[in-house]
């Protein structure tokens, strides 16, 4: 699962930076709404994304990684975020009104 971390994150980035340089570059893609998803999913990983920690036995056993997030906080965090993409779609509404 955390092998090859290093490369999963070079590859996230190298999409990263082709979507944004099609924003610059192609006038009819709108490059706000990259950042705009970029700053988004950000947040979302970063609150919603596993919290591990690595275990190390006193015994001699075996080193090992366990997940310490608590469900609820995850829950949370995506019910806060979907009331907030609710009232945005609402108010973005209410404006075109």
């Amino acid at each position: 699962m955390l092998a090859n971390s290093g490369r999963r994150i070079g590859s996230i980035l190298q999409v990263i930076i082709i979507n944004l340089i099609l924003g610059f570059a192609i006038p009819y893609i709108d490059y706000w709404a990259h950042i705009g998803g970029l700053i988004g999913g950000l947040a979302l990983a970063w609150l919603t994304t596993p919290r591990y920690a690595v275990r190390y036995a006193l015994t001699g056993e075996a080193e090992r990684i366990e997940d310490e997030t608590s469900p609820a906080v995850t829950w949370f965090w995506y019910g806060f975020i979907g009331v907030v993409l609710i009232g945005l779609a609402f108010f973005a509404i209410q404006l075109q009104r």
